[in-house]
C-alpha cells in the first residue's frame, strides 16, 4: 500500500478541506501503522491508520475527499479497519473522534471512556464489535 497516498488524502482532508490540523500530519505512529487506502475509479479517495497501542490496536485519520463523500466510503474504511483488528486477534480497539461522532461508534458496540478538547476516547474489544447493515448509521 502506498503510504504516500494515504498521507496526501490526510493532509488535504484534515488540514486543507477542514482546517483541523496544522501543516505537518505526520506524527510517531506512521513509522508502524498500516495504511488504508480506498480507490475510486483507480483515483485515491479516502484513507485510514492502524497501528499498535500497549495490547491491542488503535486506527485515525479516516477522511474521504470532499468530492468522495456521501458515498459511504468513511464507513467502509471503519469496517475494513474492525475486520483487521478481528483479523489481526487485538484485544481492544481504540480511537480518539470528535464527540460528534461518537454515536456512529456506539452503533458499532464501542463504548465512550474519556472526552478530553472535543475529542473522546472510545475502545471495543473485537468480539464484542456489533455489525450492522452499510451506512445504516452514518
Amino acid at each position: 500500500l502506498n503510504a504516500k497516498e494515504a498521507l496526501n488524502i490526510r493532509e488535504r482532508v484534515f488540514v486543507e478541506e477542514l482546517g483541523l490540523l496544522k501543516k505537518e500530519v505526520f506524527d510517531e505512529h506512521d513509522a508502524l501503522c498500516a495504511h488504508l487506502l480506498v480507490k475510486v475509479d483507480d483515483v485515491p479517495a479516502a484513507a485510514a491508520r492502524l497501528y499498535p497501542s500497549g495490547d491491542g490496536l488503535c486506527f485515525s485519520f479516516i477522511g474521504v475527499l470532499s468530492k468522495y463523500r456521501g458515498q459511504c466510503l468513511g464507513d467502509l474504511c471503519t469496517r475494513l479497519i474492525l475486520y483487521k483488528a478481528q483479523q489481526m486477534g487485538a484485544k481492544t480497539l481504540s480511537a480518539n473522534v470528535n464527540a460528534a461522532f461518537v454515536p456512529y461508534y456506539n452503533a458499532f458496540g464501542f463504548t465512550k471512556q474519556e472526552a478530553v478538547n472535543g475529542m473522546v476516547h472510545i475502545s471495543i474489544s473485537p468480539e464484542d464489535i456489533i455489525w450492522h447493515s452499510a451506512c445504516e448509521h452514518s
